[in-house]
């Protein structure tokens, strides 16, 4: 049977949606108890209840051209993969495309925060270039192989009986696992109007509530009989899981490190910036920004002379507030920098001697389990990708200003 050329499928997805507002909710047993007292049966009667976190998305616009041809379609994803220890294919299944993302708000509170002081806000996000995610293709040569896992389920009867630990229902699914992680790799810029983020000792209390929800909504690790392996650290899992190239333009970015309650906005220490832009390649970030100013409250001084209306005899440069930078006089300006450009570069210190840190593919591949002689399968299957430091060099320029020399 004479066999035909090969297929593929061509794909545009698209969706708009106006409004999603995603809210976590509690128990506001202080709203019960000022309003009721211990009143038992007002407090079982009325249920009242509070945003925990809150996460709000406004016009939000997706489109996703899947236009391209399977081969073309490897030959990015490869161009993207730094591990370049093998040619490796990709698939069976890849999802994602040449991306169109645009969100007009996003604002995000976590408690105590609120809309006036959001945890985050992002405005006018426009996001576009090339997104895949895929794992390579069990066939590739030197794959280990896969294993068929049972996962139980839990049943309807209630087990509470001293001793019983099961009612031997045979509830569960049973699946072929090849064990290659789906990855995520990237060709993109994302440019926003500005970023707002706001924290403080005032969330020490809060960010632990959400990252215990985030633990419980995450799968529980796979039980074995031996010692369970070393996690890697969040550093590894970023390099581990997410390749390619990025960059992201900021109009303006703002960070307040709250000093006092939320209510309080003005009592923090202000980092602010224009014309923000970060650029990450393999081991290299480029960072420039115009008009970098740290201040604090002016309170905290006597302000009744501010610093820029002092008389000085010899003015061999302006301050920050003489420059009409976006330092005001309500605020003490610490640092301003009228034009930063920076380059950082990094290179990881490997765990398993002669390994390098673009074998990600490493940890599902035969032949590196015995890189350094004692790596198996049953133990540091990582090992060969794990990190245990890192050389970084920074490269600082500042040039100043026309009209306003660096100022500290």
């Amino acid at each position: 049977e004479k066999k035909g050329p090969k297929k593929y499928q061509l794909m545009s997805i698209k969706f708009d949606i106006p409004f999603l507002d995603v809210a976590l909710l509690n128990d506001d047993n202080d709203s019960r108890r000022y309003l009721f007292g211990e009143d038992q049966s007002q407090l079982m009667c009325h249920q009242f209840l509070r945003d925990e976190f809150r996460l709000c998305f406004e016009s939000v616009k997706l489109s996703v051209e899947r236009n391209t041809p399977p081969e073309s379609v490897q030959q990015q994803i490869s161009a993207l993969d730094e591990d370049h220890s093998s040619t490796f294919r990709y698939g069976p299944a890849i999802q994602g495309g040449e991306l169109l993302l645009t969100i007009g708000h996003i604002v995000s509170t976590l408690r105590p925060l609120n809309i006036a002081t959001p945890l985050l806000r992002i405005d006018d996000l426009d996001m576009k270039g090339f997104l895949y995610l895929a794992g390579i293709s069990p066939s590739t040569p030197g794959v280990t192989k896969g294993k068929q896992v049972t996962s139980a389920l839990f049943c309807h009867h209630d087990c509470i009986h001293v001793g019983e630990h099961d009612c031997c229902c045979s509830y569960g699914i049973s699946y072929y696992s090849a064990g290659i992680p789906v990855k995520l790799y990237t060709d993109c810029q994302v440019c926003c109007q500005q970023l707002e983020i706001s924290y403080g000792p005032v969330m020490n209390h809060s960010i632990p509530r959400l990252m215990e929800c985030l633990q419980r909504i995450l799968p529980p690790p796979p039980t074995s009989t031996g010692a369970p392996p070393t996690p890697l650290s969040w550093w590894d899992n970023l390099r581990f899981f997410v390749h390619g190239h990025m960059c992201l333009s900021l109009n303006m970015l703002s960070v307040r490190w709250l000093l006092d309650a939320h209510t309080f906005r003005d009592q923090s220490i202000l980092f602010e910036c224009e014309k923000c832009v970060i650029k990450h390649n393999i081991g290299t970030f480029d960072l420039n920004a115009a008009n970098v100013n740290v201040s604090i409250p002016g309170t905290a001084y006597d302000m009744s002379c501010h610093p820029s209306k002092m008389d000085r005899t010899v003015i061999s440069a302006l301050l920050p507030s003489d420059a009409d930078s976006i330092v005001g006089t309500h605020r003490h300006p610490l640092i301003y920098v009228p034009e930063l450009k920076s380059k950082i570069s990094f290179t990881w210190n490997m765990f398993a001697h002669g390994s390098r840190d673009s074998l990600h593919h490493s940890p599902y591949l035969v032949h590196y389990h015995k890189l350094d002689g004692s790596n198996s399968i049953e133990g540091d299957k990582f090992a060969p990708f794990r990190s245990d430091g890192v050389s970084v060099n920074f490269d600082f320029d500042l040039r100043g200003g026309d009209y306003c020399a660096n100022w500290v």
